[in-house]
């Protein structure tokens, strides 16, 4: 694995950074009393073993509307009771989605790799890491997402739009949300001074009702979709949000990293995409498509911004900070910079390695010592029993 991230353009890399993803699920350790996804997914596993339902009716049953998750569940289920199999099932998912997506972002890139880019690309490979498959269904319809997104918007492949569309039914229920607004873009096309006011509007002035856009979603949205999203819009929810926010909690922890990494990858994109913005003349010159492309994310960027209001919406921040990062790493990269994008990139610079390194640390709270120094035979008789690198350091 090592060998394959100091040459991730190789065409064998890809595949040793899916199958690497899938190794870690083998391997899968989390603390006591931990309240992560994968552990409500393992328990799924063992009532289903021992179960008769069928599939039908246990899909019927979940309420979801998507369904990629409960059939790699139940499948897992009909063969053993062992929940962390089905965390190998679901590396092998999530890796192959995750690995193509930053193998895509290398072979785009022209020469030899600045020191920004590679800045932006470590970024990129930790914003939405390996270990989120611990969220399965959010985060393996992200990287499936951004998968239809990266052929058409730099290579214009229309077809891999599909990808997209087909996320909200199969991997997760909440990509309608990015889908509208990608259609949205493809309707209204390039309009960019149009975006950046929605930008800088949700940057400075908006702030959601809850109850408007409970009442909206109750008069306009499907009933089904409307029963899936309760959890997502409940006032009750936003209010303990808020409370937490005001006495300074962060739920996880209350350090000055955890609280402020977030921000300096936030602050980063910002000054770039502002740069951007107000260069957007010399882009349109020189790289048309990239206009294109800037409109797109200031166009998210905006939604995302106003459903950070929403509990759970935050997550659509990193959905778009994504395909930011993807951007700003390619463009970077084969573009010529000016005096101000270099003195931008040394002042950002530090803020983006302080995110990778808080990113990269959430990655002791999963992997084990298996996963550093031990391979697939002995996992096979460590798994279920390995204790994380964060419990064993402390």
């Amino acid at each position: 694995m090592l060998i394959a991230l100091r040459d991730l353009r190789h065409k064998h890399a890809n595949n040793i950074l899916w199958l690497f993803t899938a190794f870690v699920g083998l391997t899968w350790a989390m603390r006591d009393g931990s309240t992560s996804d994968s552990i409500r997914y393992m328990e799924k596993v063992a009532l289903l073993h021992h179960s008769s339902i069928s599939f039908l009716e246990y899909y019927i049953a979940s309420g979801e509307i998507d369904f990629f998750s409960l059939a790699i569940t139940y499948f897992v289920a009909s063969f053993t009771e062992n929940g962390y199999i089905l965390m190998v099932f679901q590396g092998l998912v999530y890796g192959f989605f995750f690995s193509r997506n930053m193998t895509f972002v290398l072979k785009q890139l022209n020469g030899n790799l600045k020191f920004i880019s590679i800045i932006f690309f470590l970024t990129f490979f930790v914003v939405v890491p390996i270990w989120n498959f611990n969220g399965f269904r959010f985060w393996t319809a992200t990287h499936v997402f951004i998968y239809g997104l990266l052929p058409y918007f730099f290579e214009g492949k229309r077809k891999s739009l599909i990808w997209c569309f087909i996320t909200p039914f199969v991997f997760h229920y909440a990509f309608i949300v990015p889908v509208l607004i990608l259609s949205l873009l493809l309707v209204l096309k390039n309009r960019l001074n149009l975006y950046f006011g929605f930008f800088v509007f949700s940057l400075f002035f908006a702030e959601l009702d809850l109850k408007l856009f409970n009442a909206y979603v109750e008069q306009y949205v499907p009933q089904q979709f409307q029963e899936r999203s309760q959890s997502y819009r409940s006032e009750a929810k936003f209010e303990r949000a808020q409370e937490v926010r005001e006495v300074g909690d962060f739920s996880v922890e209350k350090s000055w990293h955890a609280i402020f990494y977030k921000k300096a990858l936030t602050w980063s994109m910002y000054a770039f995409l502002l740069y951007y913005f107000f260069r957007r003349k010399h882009l349109q010159a020189k790289h048309p498509r990239m206009v294109y492309i800037l409109s797109f994310v200031l166009l998210f960027f905006a939604f995302a911004n106003i459903l950070a209001n929403l509990p759970s919406g935050s997550r659509y921040l990193s959905v778009v900070s994504l395909f930011t990062l993807a951007f700003l790493t390619i463009n970077t990269q084969n573009s010529i910079g000016d005096r101000l994008s270099k003195r931008i990139s040394w002042v950002i610079a530090p803020l983006l390695l302080f995110f990778f390194i808080v990113s990269v640390r959430q990655a002791l709270y999963f992997f084990s010592v298996t996963t550093i120094i031990g391979n697939p035979f002995i996992a096979l008789f460590t798994i279920g029993d390995n204790i994380n690198l964060d419990s064993l350091i402390k």
